[in-house]
């Protein structure tokens, strides 16, 4: 009996002692990591997204907001199987696929029609320089990508008016809405990957404190 009584008192002392250096560790742990952001600061390091100049040069500014112009909430089935690695070549139907849910929209063509200035104004955007979306560094890790889903618009609006215009045997027109859409992809200056990682690095930290 005397002998489970000592191993109980041992136990109590493990745990307060235990949780004495935990409690000691913390602040340690804390104090280094901050410790580190310092020195990394003193060595030029960005540390924060706010560190970051997200700005863009008026003529970028201008294309980019032409090419974030576009409400085209109207997608449609440019790919449609029609058995083993094979489909359906969209422009030789006389009617686009209809996505669900979307049916009782407009026609394409008309939604199409309705935007033909915005749409030609960002095929001229896309075609005459490099990509660049500014953004407000200043928000930090809740910042807002919110030409993604402008971007996501404009592509299927061009993939449509491919359709449209090959239908119509008006082929330069095609490649013009063609090479645009492209360029949404390989001519996009994209934040630097570094900025991914150091969100990344702030919500761990954040997390950490939360906890």
């Amino acid at each position: 009996m005397k002998l489970r009584s000592l191993s109980v008192v041992g136990l109590v002392l493990v745990g307060v002692f235990g949780a004495d250096l935990n409690s000691r560790a913390e602040p340690d742990a804390q104090k280094d990591a901050e410790e580190a952001r310092r020195r990394l600061r003193q060595q030029s390091f960005k540390m924060d997204l706010a560190d970051f100049d997200f700005s863009a040069e008026h003529q970028t500014a201008v294309r980019a907001a032409a090419l974030t112009n576009i409400g085209y909430p109207r997608p449609s089935v440019l790919l449609q199987p029609c058995g083993t690695e094979c489909a359906i070549i969209a422009w030789k139907q006389t009617n686009f696929e209809e996505e669900e849910g979307y049916q009782n929209l407009p026609p394409v063509e008309q939604v199409l029609a309705t935007n033909q200035a915005k749409l030609d104004s960002a095929c001229t955007a896309a075609l005459a320089g490099p990509i660049h979306f500014p953004l407000t560094a200043k928000h930090g890790s809740s910042m807002l990508l919110v030409h993604l889903p402008a971007l996501k618009n404009l592509s299927q609006a061009l993939a449509a008016r491919v359709i449209v215009e090959l239908r119509e045997k008006r082929y330069r027109a095609a490649w013009t809405n063609l090479l645009a859409l492209t360029r949404l992809a390989t001519a996009w200056e994209p934040e630097p990957v570094e900025v991914s990682h150091l969100v990344r690095f702030n919500l761990a930290r954040t997390a950490w404190k939360a906890a």
